[in-house]
């Protein structure tokens, strides 16, 4: 059993087309598989990188939760958010909220927002900072995958940074550096 994001597409009586995000619980048994829809997390909006060159500077001495809201800020910015306030980064229409953990445009509306291969909405960015659920620090398919899926894109010098400074413990094995492109989902 698994709790994942589907994007549906739909089209309104307009004729204008749109895509729709939805948290999906998948279950299984012997007879058949079932999905559940248990939330509608809005509208998907894809932003393109106007600031690709913006590097991810890994602070070994943030907390856990700094760094990610650090690498979440850096790519805010590489997708042309500017910083509005208290955590808060806004590229017209949207908002996204690092301190509350929410995404919206005026007036209070959620969306999803599709940076790089990942997804940034309210659900994902609570889910991210949630306490109750820790990093897959163990996996690094896991990890490299749990960062994907949330719109942070590193590359792979990066990435064993970040992995050392969360774990102390390097992605580097030996001579031979895991493969981290060979982790991401399609």
């Amino acid at each position: 059993m698994g709790t994942y994001i589907r994007i549906k597409h739909r089209t309104n009586t307009s004729g204008n087309e749109y895509d729709y995000a939805y948290l999906v619980q998948w279950t299984s048994n012997p007879i058949y598989a079932h999905q559940k829809h248990l939330r509608y997390l809005g509208k998907v909006h894809t932003l393109p990188q106007i600031h690709p060159h913006i590097p991810h500077i890994i602070n070994h001495a943030l907390s856990p939760k700094e760094l990610l809201t650090d690498l979440l800020r850096v790519e805010l910015l590489k997708h042309g958010f500017r910083y509005y306030t208290n955590y808060v980064y806004t590229y017209p229409p949207y908002f996204v909220d690092l301190h509350h953990g929410t995404v919206y445009t005026t007036p209070h509306k959620e969306v999803v927002l599709q940076l790089n291969a990942g997804y940034l909405c309210t659900y994902t960015l609570q889910n991210l900072f949630n306490p109750e659920h820790p990093l897959p620090l163990t996996n690094s398919k896991a990890f490299v995958n749990f960062l994907a899926l949330n719109g942070i894109d590193l590359n792979q010098d990066e990435l064993i940074d970040l992995h050392h400074a969360l774990t102390n413990y390097s992605l580097v094995k030996g001579r031979s550096i895991i493969r981290i492109q060979s982790f991401l989902l399609p």
